[in-house]
């Protein structure tokens, strides 16, 4: 680990951004908060502090933005733009995207606020509820394709559901008819290797002529196709094999739909991650009832990363007392050299020691303390 690395843990960074993480609807604004660092670019910092007070300023007039349940869709998409079939989840999760991007960019649709320097971000969203509709209409769970997804499945569903009934009826004559009540093991319909099939006692296999799919652990059963049922259990397949078609052929199609527009997807999950960043900021700073400082002038020093090791050292900044000890680094601002090197040469001076240091300038917080 780098001194800067150190530096941060020793001020207990980690901490804070495990706090902000928390606050963070998406796996993404979580990862996106904890990578945060440090900036020495005061233009950076003020648009950081600019955004976090807009964001504060719309939540309490407006509640958070609709940011969860959003997955990491790019590399569906990069596989989608490649000409790869995405599964049920992955175009679910995609429609979660278009969704929230639609919510939120009606987010700010109001006139209850003026303009904010975060407008933009809202803006820029493209959204696509064609293409969400599209989806969702065509999934109806992870691992179920709705008959209105094509005219072609809703015709084979329908055939399928017609000769279901076949088989079940021929089956249903023979398991309630009195003539084969002793062969049956129980006068029930049930399933084998995709087939309607009745369980038979072993001994009574002839009695029930048909094709035998499987038998029972211990022998004394086998799940018999009776004959009458094998032509309809025969169309059954078919048609199933057909479904089967259709249904990869209308993930391909909506696969190609979201790769048409992978580039306006992709990019509206970037900007509700960074809303998501920018917004778990804002509930934090509530929470801590925070409020925006102010930003020292160009003119000002820093002394940056001073390690301090094994001391104890009394400053006096505007006229309250901050007692600095221990194996810490410490961030000062100066308002001149010469109280930096002041500063420095009291510190590295001392061991185990309180030392008075001459009285320097700080720029303290909007608050006017350091509470």
């Amino acid at each position: 680990m780098d001194f800067y690395e150190k530096s941060l843990n020793i001020l207990e960074l980690p901490v804070v951004l495990d706090m902000l993480a928390a606050e963070a609807v998406t796996d993404g604004g979580k990862e996106a908060c904890r990578s945060l660092r440090p900036s020495s670019d005061r233009l950076e910092v003020k648009n950081r502090l600019a955004e976090t007070s807009a964001a504060k300023e719309m939540m309490v007039v407006r509640g958070s933005p609709s940011l969860s349940g959003i997955k990491d869709i790019r590399p569906s998409l990069s596989r989608a733009d490649l000409g790869g079939s995405l599964n049920t989840i992955e175009l679910l999760n995609i429609a979660r995207v278009l969704q929230c991007a639609r919510l939120v960019k009606g987010y700010t649709s109001d006139d209850k606020l003026g303009k904010s320097c975060i407008d933009h971000l809202f803006a820029a969203l493209h959204a696509n509820r064609f293409l969400e509709e599209k989806i969702t209409g065509s999934i109806v769970g992870e691992d179920e394709i709705a008959d209105s997804a094509s005219s072609e499945l809703a015709n084979i569903r329908r055939k399928i559901r017609a000769a279901s009934a076949r088989v079940r009826d021929c089956l249903q004559k023979i398991i309630s008819s009195p003539s084969y009540a002793k062969v049956l093991q129980e006068p029930i319909i049930t399933m084998r290797s995709d087939r309607f099939v009745v369980p038979v006692k072993a001994e009574c296999k002839g009695a029930i002529p048909g094709l035998v799919h499987d038998i029972s652990a211990s022998g004394a059963t086998l799940f018999i196709e009776p004959m009458a049922a094998v032509k309809a259990n025969n169309e059954l397949r078919e048609l199933a094999a057909k479904e089967k078609t259709e249904i990869e052929r209308i993930l391909a199609e909506l696969s190609a739909d979201c790769a048409a527009h992978a580039e306006d997807i992709a990019s509206d999950y970037s900007y509700l991650i960074t809303l998501d960043g920018i917004f778990a900021r804002a509930k934090l700073s509530y929470k801590l009832n925070g409020i925006e400082p102010e930003l020292a002038d160009d003119k000002s020093k820093a002394v940056s990363m001073i390690p301090l090791e094994h001391y104890e050292v009394s400053v006096t900044l505007n006229g309250r007392s901050l007692l600095i000890c221990g194996d810490q680094t410490a961030v000062y601002h100066m308002t001149s050299d010469e109280d930096a090197a002041n500063f420095i040469n009291a510190v590295t001076s001392v061991k185990k020691a309180v030392t008075e240091l001459p009285e320097w300038t700080a720029l303290p917080p909007a608050n006017g303390g350091y509470d």
